[in-house]
């Protein structure tokens, strides 16, 4: 995103892009131009402040309970090796985009369609999540179905996700 515009939100979550599971840790990315942007509407509401002001200050704050400081070391010290080239992180999770594209293959195979299989015109890349469908089957039968085998998934029609999510589960 930030190659194309000056104005975002990187929300970058520890234990998806450093596979660092245990301690739970983010970090979010404000562009210098979003962060010092002013808004009538937030100043308004909130009585002054810039875009990343209010959004660290009232917004961030209220949803987060924080973490602890050996989880935020551990954290910069994944960014520094990753940024000085001692820690290849891509390779550590590299297994997770192999698991997604033998997982979808078997889906396929046995009836089910993958639900967001395209951005636009370009094929969405195996990662850590995909969404599925049965056909005949709501979100809540799936889920439940695919929990009896032991695989964990939440059905997106309590996400609001999307308003065709009523058959359709993301697997975890």
């Amino acid at each position: 995103m930030a190659r194309y515009t000056d104005h975002y939100i990187l929300q970058i979550s520890g234990s998806k892009v450093f596979s660092y599971a245990g301690q739970r840790i983010g970090i979010t990315v404000i562009s210098d131009t979003l962060y010092h942007r002013p808004y009538s509407g937030l100043t308004k509401r909130y009585g002054g402040g810039t875009f990343g002001t209010v959004y660290i200050h009232r917004v961030l704050y209220a949803l987060s309970a924080g973490t602890g400081h050996s989880a935020q070391f551990a954290l910069a010290a994944m960014f520094k090796a990753a940024s000085d080239g001692d820690f290849d992180f891509i390779s550590e999770v590299k297994a997770y985009g192999e698991r997604a594209r033998q997982l979808k293959e078997i889906f396929l195979r046995y009836g089910f369609r993958i639900v967001y299989d395209h951005d636009l015109d370009d094929p969405v890349a195996d990662g850590f999540y995909f969404t599925i469908a049965y056909p005949g089957m709501s979100g809540g039968e799936l889920m439940e179905a695919l929990i009896y085998y032991g695989i964990s998934a939440i059905s997106l029609s309590t996400t609001e996700v999307t308003n065709r999510g009523c058959g359709h589960v993301l697997l975890l």
